[in-house]
């Protein structure tokens, strides 16, 4: 078990709220650890001994669930998803849902209004 200290647990956290507030943004490890005065390797060890994945691995899964639950919504187009998750290629986006989801994101939209009916 590693131990944090509680600025570190708080700065952690306030990191996965600014980048779950912030989405469709895109920032470095440098950009967050300067943004938050926390070093670089004490981020990453920290982020991913509270959530269990590395930074971008657990944004990338969060993402994709929001994503998912948009689809599911029905209101947006698949464009309009990918850029309000931050993906600004939509190819880059279907190939990652895909790849967590097993479908593309408009076969999953199809699946789930098929489910609705």
């Amino acid at each position: 078990y590693v131990y944090f200290s509680k600025v570190q647990r708080d700065r952690i956290r306030q990191i996965h709220d600014f980048i779950i507030e912030n989405i469709a943004e895109h920032y470095t490890i440098e950009e967050l650890s300067e943004r938050f005065e926390i070093s670089p390797t004490a981020m990453k060890r920290c982020f991913k001994g509270m959530y269990g994945a590395p930074i971008y691995t657990y944004l990338r899964t969060y993402r994709l669930q929001v994503a998912e639950k948009l689809l599911c919504e029905g209101q947006l187009s698949v464009g309009e998803i990918a850029t309000q998750i931050g993906y600004t290629n939509p190819n880059k986006f279907t190939s990652a849902f895909r790849g967590e989801y097993g479908m593309s994101p408009s076969e999953y939209k199809k699946n789930v209004q098929m489910d609705r009916n």
